[in-house]
């Protein structure tokens, strides 16, 4: 006959020791807020923070494309909007203001200024002229640079023709004024 196998002797487990930590870290929340909207385009805000620090923020704009066949073939457009941006000039600022932009479909360009001023005090950040700026048809886009003379360096305009019939406009700049970067969105309806 076999030996009946040795059963060992239940134990307890050893209790396992966890740190104590003080706090627990706070989740990190991203938040999205929408500013305003017109028929085919949509904007607003994004925020990543954790407790009461914000990690990243910035601003978007969406909304439905024209198609590329559905733009006009020739004349001139102007459309009139917002603009809504921020800056680190001796702290973080909000900036806002007025868009106004010409886009001529007979040669493919834009013209056009962005009024921006800053949210807190309401005085003028700057007025971007829009330069060397092209429509793109195949992707119902158009760039191109932003310019006032001497403050502003390295700035960039691009965006989209949205609705049936290239109704709305909306996208996104960036520019260095005086050593700050500054970056936004801006949007436009006829």
């Amino acid at each position: 006959t076999e030996p009946e196998p040795i059963q060992p002797e239940p134990t307890e487990p050893e209790p396992i020791a966890i740190p104590f930590l003080p706090f627990m870290p706070d989740p990190i929340v991203e938040t999205q807020n929408t500013l305003g909207n017109n028929d085919y385009t949509t904007w607003g805000t994004w925020t990543i923070s954790q407790g009461n620090e914000i990690l990243d923020y910035n601003h978007w704009i969406s909304g439905d494309t024209t198609a590329s066949d559905d733009l006009p073939g020739t004349g001139t457009v102007t459309y009139n909007g917002s603009v809504h941006g921020s800056v680190y000039d001796a702290g973080y600022r909000e900036i806002d203001g007025t868009s106004s932009v010409t886009a001529n479909f007979s040669d493919n360009t834009m013209s056009g200024t962005l009024h921006m001023k800053y949210q807190d005090s309401g005085s003028s950040f700057v007025q971007a002229h829009l330069n060397d700026t092209t429509i793109t048809r195949a992707s119902s886009s158009f760039s191109g640079e932003l310019v006032n003379g001497a403050t502003i360096t390295d700035g960039t305009i691009s965006g989209k023709f949205y609705g049936p019939n290239a109704e709305e406009i909306g996208g996104d700049w960036e520019l260095t004024k005086d050593g700050n970067r500054a970056t936004g969105i801006f949007n436009g309806k006829q």
